[in-house]
């Protein structure tokens, strides 16, 4: 499962890096973002039944926070398509590689998450 995903991340990256170079960024972000909504609807319609009856009262309560996350989620798929319009797609696949290492040091360091000091090496070693 671990390789299909990687292949499907490395098509993406070449992908993007090919598209980003011949139409404008925030159209093509636009056009992922639509594309992937409606595949993941369809599959969500066939693979789990009960989200065609999901409690949209829930969604309705937590319509901002949706909201701000959707938006978020969607300013920084647009500024990577942006970003790596400037770039190749190794140096790109480099940068998103480090997303993870991000993640841990940031919430290490601003949700006060544990990280074992093997973790906190392999960060180190990541950035270095």
């Amino acid at each position: 499962m671990v390789f299909i995903s990687m292949l499907f991340w490395s098509a993406s990256i070449l992908s993007t890096d090919v598209a980003s170079k011949r139409v404008d960024g925030v159209m093509l972000t636009l056009m992922e973002f639509v594309f992937t909504t409606i595949v993941v609807a369809i599959v969500a319609a066939f693979v789990e039944p009960q989200f065609l009856t999901y409690p949209f009262l829930s969604i309705r309560r937590n319509g901002l926070n949706i909201c701000v996350l959707g938006f978020t989620e969607a300013m920084g798929f647009t500024l990577s398509t942006l970003g790596q319009r400037y770039t190749d797609s190794s140096r790109a696949a480099l940068l998103y590689s480090l997303e993870g290492t991000f993640c841990s040091l940031l919430g290490y360091i601003f949700l006060h998450e544990t990280l074992t000091y093997v973790e906190l090496l392999g960060c180190a070693l990541m950035l270095s």
